[in-house]
């Protein structure tokens, strides 16, 4: 029964997220709204001794509010547990290309050894201090 209602639960969930909230979100971000929204406050203060009024204006206004901060906090923590997902991805397929390039680049040629170096003894220049003068 339990496992009915969690799979009940979740397609709720699911439609709510494909469906519904990306619709509330952009009905209650569209400029007109956001316009028309911004204009209940005149009927609250022309009409501020009229109880329905404000009563009416003041709940749409808290509806709006409150729904649109949550589903927005609901659809940005959607997208930072995907972002994170993708980046574990991303690098595990980079690591994966990084050890295929490593299996098809060939091993460097041994570099040969440096020869010895031999040093010969200075000779003194014209006009050095130690050296002879001419």
């Amino acid at each position: 029964m339990l496992h009915i209602l969690n799979r009940g639960y979740t397609a709720l969930v699911a439609f709510l997220d494909r469906r519904v909230f990306p619709l509330a979100v952009a009905y209650v971000t569209h400029p007109i709204v956001i316009m028309a929204t911004m204009g209940l406050l005149i009927p609250l203060i022309v009409w501020a001794t009229d109880t329905t009024v404000i009563l009416f204006a003041n709940s749409y206004l808290n509806v709006a509010s409150a729904a649109v901060s949550s589903i927005v906090l609901a659809q940005s923590l959607k997208l930072h547990v995907e972002n994170k997902r993708l980046h574990a991805q991303h690098h595990d397929d980079l690591q994966a290309l990084h050890a295929k390039v490593d299996a098809l680049t060939p091993p460097p040629p041994p570099s040969p050894k440096p020869k010895p170096v031999t040093r010969r003894k200075a000779t003194p220049k014209v006009g050095d201090a130690h050296g002879p003068t001419v």
